[in-house]
């Protein structure tokens, strides 16, 4: 593990003299959007992504909060829900009580979890994705109920791959960008075929998605906001064409989306929750 005992003295200035608040994300992407395009204008974070040089994810970022916290710096760390997709966490990954996911604190006290499957999720607001999505074809946007459109006709497939995803985290199988491309009524069969016998489980976890949304109307945004949180965002945005294999490349929107969603601020409230408390928590 790095030590923050062989960083530049000007790094160590930053850290120990303006007494900011430093808050550790998966990724320069994750940084890119929260810091740069969110919560830019509050000055009293440091957003440090966790993958400068050796790799990011929600375990380089548990590392890092505890290495700073150790060295006494006010440090906390955000990480995508499916951080939890794994074992021991699975009853948390599936728990639907927002008050019961966000009072289990499953990485730690000074670890966050987002209450949708990653950073992604944020950039799909229906409004924000059809308006994005109406320029790049030319057409009117539509909206409030409407805009959805957009979301849904996606929106089968999506779980049908998120599913498929979780089934292969069970049992070990890494789940490529291929099922991306697939026509819907092709899936099946090609989940199927890539996980062999781990896909008989992606009908019951498919289902157990389908609740999250459950009993709300399918198409009404009180569905969409239940059920987006156990759907895995990069891929869905890569379905519509919004999701390129970086932020650098000219068919990747995510920056785009980003600037639109703050615009909105609805979604994001949610991350501002765990800024203001990190915020109270600095004080004590």
């Amino acid at each position: 593990m790095a030590s923050f005992k062989g960083k530049p003295d000007s790094e160590r200035v930053e850290y120990g003299y303006f007494r900011k608040v430093i808050v550790f994300l998966e990724s320069e992407e994750d940084r890119l959007i929260i810091g740069d395009r969110w919560f830019f204008e509050d000055g009293e974070f440091d957003f440090k992504p966790a993958d400068q040089g050796c790799g990011g994810g929600s375990s380089r970022v548990i590392a890092l909060v505890a290495e700073a916290r150790t060295n006494h710096f006010s440090a906390f760390g955000i990480v995508d829900r499916d951080a939890l997709a794994v074992e021991p966490h699975w009853p948390t990954w599936w728990e639907m009580d927002d008050g019961n996911f966000h009072a289990a604190r499953p990485l730690g006290e000074y670890i966050r979890v987002l209450p949708r499957w990653e950073i992604e999720n944020y950039l799909l607001d229906p409004e924000v994705v059809e308006a994005v999505v109406a320029n790049r074809e030319g057409r009117p946007v539509r909206r409030g109920e409407d805009a959805l459109q957009t979301i849904y006709r996606d929106i089968n497939s999506v779980v049908s791959i998120s599913a498929a995803v979780i089934a292969g985290r069970k049992h070990g199988i890494r789940v490529d960008d291929e099922l991306n491309k697939i026509p819907a009524d092709a899936l099946p069969q090609q989940i199927e075929k890539h996980l062999g016998d781990a896909a008989s489980c992606v009908s019951e976890l498919t289902q157990r998605i389908r609740e999250f949304g459950a009993p709300l109307p399918e198409g009404s945004a009180a569905h969409w906001e239940r059920i987006s949180r156990l759907l895995d965002g990069k891929r869905f945005l890569k379905r519509l064409d919004l999701c390129g294999r970086s932020l650098s490349t000219k068919e990747d929107r995510r920056l785009e989306l980003a600037d639109q969603a703050r615009n909105k601020g609805m979604l994001i409230q949610e991350i501002k929750v765990f800024l203001d408390e990190f915020k109270r928590e600095a004080l004590v």
